[in-house]
């Protein structure tokens, strides 16, 4: 067998390049809608790269886990490159007409990311589940990338259609990536590796872990598998997948409703306060907090290697404490733009180790079939993508009617 960071680099490179992209546009979302003068439609991007991730899941869920894993990435990697494209035009003119159709390019970028979030966390079943830490660390630290290359091209000069297009080709890269991982997912049959890995790792006892929500046994009747190694939808996989993930999905769900308020809503409404101060962190204070959470999110994501939580529920109370004093913050700006940024990093913190173990929990369990595992996947993504839906509409609501001014 190939050496673990030949897997581990290739599976970074395709969880960094899945998500760039949109990173790139959250980040960028105040700027753009400042340059079409929408300063309180700016959560509307966040809302645009979220809205059709459930519907575009539950498709993937009901009919495409048969399509072949190649094809529906290669599809997704062609309408990321023409959502470069498309942006990169809206964004260098004035005309109103710009922003809405920026917007559709958000839409169809976030279908995209959550696609292939799904697909690519599906497809390292094939794989040990440790192999999960490349793409999640992948991941988390696209946040880093998108955010700390959006304000290195603000620095140097750039214009917003440059920034787009000059991190175009990256998609190209993701796709080769990708070919490399499918083609060894393809030839790696040892399914022994599970158990092997997870005698390696060690498991906290099952009785005092969140494994106890996936207790269910398997069912010994043959469910119909297609070619793609995932079981064909039914209405009684649904039932037993939702039994299984209900619990994990909502905790997960919860805790990134919690962080886009804060680096949606709140974020954006304190660093208003700080225009036109001259200073360059006070001016940037937006895009620095976004790249401050990202470096949270990269941290945590890539933590699997060293120490895992079964009871994601604690991540969850200590989110709601961060949104408490984000609020607060908002409204009466107590802390300095330095005391934001280093509350930010934790925000993130708690936003990836809710995310990667609640991955390693479903990819580690021996409870749910192999067949199942994308579908269980498909449930957690889709819980977590109706939480940052649920904090675009509360941003909305706090820019527009609780702290418009």
């Amino acid at each position: 067998m190939e050496s673990f960071w030949k897997y581990f680099a290739a599976l970074f490179s395709v969880g960094l390049i899945n998500n760039f992209s949109y990173v790139l546009i959250g980040v960028g979302a105040q700027t753009i809608s400042s340059h079409f003068g929408q300063k309180n439609l700016m959560p509307l991007f966040q809302f645009m790269l979220v809205s059709c991730n459930i519907p575009i899941l539950i498709l993937n869920f009901r009919y495409l886990v048969s399509v072949n894993t190649l094809l529906r990435i290669t599809i997704s990697s062609f309408t990321m490159v023409g959502c470069f494209v498309v942006m990169s035009i809206c964004v260098s003119t004035d005309g109103s007409w710009g922003f809405p159709i920026s917007l559709i390019a958000a839409l169809l970028m976030g279908m995209c990311q959550s696609l292939g979030e799904c697909v690519n966390l599906g497809y390292i079943k094939a794989f040990p589940s440790e192999y999960l830490v490349g793409f999640t660390s992948g991941t988390g630290f696209a946040g880093i990338a998108g955010s700390g290359a959006w304000l290195f091209c603000r620095a140097i000069g750039l214009q917003n259609f440059e920034v787009f297009l000059i991190f175009m080709p990256l998609i190209v890269v993701y796709w080769l990536s990708f070919l490399w991982i499918y083609r060894k997912g393809k030839s790696y049959v040892n399914v022994q590796q599970y158990s092997m890995v997870q005698g390696h790792l060690g498991s906290p006892d099952p009785s005092e872990s969140q494994s106890e929500f996936l207790t269910e046994k398997k069912s010994p009747e043959k469910s119909a598998v297609s070619s793609t190694g995932n079981e064909i939808f039914s209405i009684e996989l649904l039932k037993k997948v939702w039994k299984r993930m209900w619990w994990l999905g909502f905790n997960l769900g919860s805790v990134y409703f919690l962080e886009y308020c804060i680096t949606t809503g709140f974020a954006d409404r304190a660093t208003l306060k700080y225009s036109g101060n001259g200073s360059f962190f006070k001016e940037n204070a937006f895009e620095i907090i976004q790249f401050c959470y990202q470096i949270g999110v990269w941290c945590s994501r890539s933590s699997l290697k060293f120490f895992k939580i079964e009871r994601t529920w604690i991540i969850t109370l200590l989110q709601l404490f961060n949104w408490v004093i984000w609020w607060l913050e908002a409204e009466f700006l107590f802390m300095t733009e330095w005391g934001e940024f280093i509350l930010t990093i934790w925000v993130g913190c708690m936003g990836g180790l809710s995310y990667v173990n609640t991955g390693y929990i479903v990819l580690n369990s021996d409870i749910i079939p192999k067949e199942q595992k994308e579908a269980s996947m498909n449930v957690s993504v889709c819980m977590n993508s109706l939480g940052i839906l649920l904090a675009t509409c509360f941003c909305l609501i706090l820019d527009n009617f609780i702290m418009k001014n």
